[in-house]
């Protein structure tokens, strides 16, 4: 048996030998584990950091996946803890009403800590800075994106980045890693390689069919939208964005 995407569970139809079987006697059987699983799951308090980890299933709509892979793709990172799974959001002080909008998002739909983040004092090489932090709760079922975006704890660009890069996921990468450039705007892909910047072009091209070249900076490498694309980008993601970001679309 196995978990459909919305919760409910549905027996696998490959193992089944249904000349034997009377399927109206399978549908009162899936029927009856569906009840008692969303009997079961509904009293679950996902919000409680007391939950084991294996207990929160989900499921988890798509407004979560997409805006776990914009952060992915951006500033946030994802650690897997005794086989599961949470990740965390962490940015310096100037990024606060940002960050607390992302944790608002998390919190409300039950992912986080109600809890605001604080200010913290960092002590990083040669300078002092002030930042926030928060984390998602643990969930066994983070863990394929985990998997798809970690090889030996290296952050990566899956193969399939394509069936992940939403609009809202596209909106939450500019805002994390998004700037303005002279004639255009950036995506800071640093920690990137070549083969991981090209699977993002080409799922920028097949999604949005928005064009980018890469520039080779000191860095690393940085996507590139030349001001010719950011009204189409803007129609795609501006909806998503909380207000203090629109500058990074360069007054599109």
């Amino acid at each position: 048996m196995y978990v459909l995407p919305w919760g409910e569970f549905c027996l696998t139809w490959k193992n089944l030998k249904t000349n034997l079987i009377n399927i109206s006697t399978l549908s009162r059987i899936s029927s009856a584990i569906n009840k008692i699983a969303k009997n079961y799951f509904s009293n679950l308090p996902f919000n409680s950091p007391k939950v084991p980890a294996i207990h929160r299933i989900g499921p988890h709509n798509l407004d979560i996946i997409s805006v776990i892979v914009g952060n992915l793709l951006g500033d946030g990172f994802g650690e897997n803890r005794s086989g599961n799974t949470r990740f965390t959001i962490h940015m310096g002080s100037p990024n606060v009403e940002y960050l607390m909008w992302l944790h608002k998002f998390y919190s409300e739909r039950g992912y986080c800590s109600s809890k605001k983040p604080e200010l913290k004092r960092n002590i990083g090489k040669n300078k002092v800075y002030f930042s926030y932090k928060f984390n998602t709760w643990t969930y066994s079922t983070f863990n394929w994106l985990y998997d798809a975006f970690y090889i030996n704890k290296i952050k990566i660009v899956p193969n399939d980045i394509d069936t992940l890069l939403t609009p809202l996921a596209l909106a939450i990468w500019i805002m994390d890693d998004g700037g303005v450039h002279s004639s255009g705007m950036i995506l800071s892909t640093y920690n990137f390689n070549s083969h991981h910047i090209s699977l993002l072009q080409k799922a920028l091209k097949k999604n949005f069919d928005l064009d980018t070249s890469v520039f080779n900076k000191k860095e690393g490498l940085i996507i590139y939208f030349p001001k010719n694309q950011l009204p189409k980008l803007s129609n795609i993601v501006k909806n998503f964005m909380i207000p203090n970001m629109y500058y990074k679309l360069n007054g599109f």
